[in-house]
């Protein structure tokens, strides 16, 4: 079974227009350490299991979230959509997104939120 995880950082690392704007800084959970944006983070945010009547497991929906770090907000909005475009690439359709200014960090946040199936 490919998990979700795998499937959405494949398919973010295969994305080409992804890769123009923040090269390989694609991370899961956080940025590492010494990094600055542009960058991309991914998680899991929820996994809900598809069983049959007679509880055998058919698939999991996993719901990813999936952020564009950048300095400006034109920039993070680049990132979300070369994301999208990328998942996309790959069966995965975006369910919602959003962006904002963290201001503890100074930088932007582009989070587009995926349904991921794991089977």
């Amino acid at each position: 079974m490919t998990n979700a995880e795998e499937i959405t950082s494949d398919a973010l690392l295969a994305g080409t227009a992804l890769a123009a704007i923040v090269g390989t800084d694609i991370w899961p959970d956080e940025m590492r350490q010494g990094k600055k944006p542009p960058a991309v983070t991914f998680e899991r945010e929820s996994s809900e299991p598809e069983n049959s009547l007679d509880n055998t497991l058919h698939a999991t929906k996993v719901t990813m979230t999936v952020t564009g770090w950048a300095k400006t907000r034109t920039q993070a909005l680049a990132i979300a959509q070369a994301a999208i475009e990328a998942l996309a690439a790959v069966g995965q359709v975006h369910q919602s997104s959003n962006a904002a200014y963290v201001p503890e960090l100074d930088e932007y946040a582009a989070v587009v939120v995926f349904e991921v199936w794991e089977s």
